[in-house]
């Protein structure tokens, strides 16, 4: 279930931002809903500040207007 995960992610404490210290879940990953969570959580964050979310993700901003609209997200 999205919300979920979500939650889960939410409630998750940060040890480590290195990418190569990532482990997949046993259980798998749904990439779609784990991608729209975290454009999610980087726009409430910063109250909807389009860039300051990408650079918190660290995309261009294009690339993040472009996640935006594909998961229907609205910043405002």
């Amino acid at each position: 279930d999205e919300d979920e995960l979500i939650a889960e992610l939410k409630h998750s404490p940060v040890v480590d931002n290195n990418p190569s210290n990532f482990v997949l879940p046993e259980q798998g990953l749904d990439w779609e809903a784990f991608e729209k969570g975290c454009l999610q959580q980087a726009l409430a964050r910063y109250q909807g500040n389009r860039t300051k979310a990408a650079k918190l993700l660290n995309l261009s901003y294009k690339t993040f207007l472009y996640r935006l609209e594909k998961y229907r997200i609205d910043a405002e």
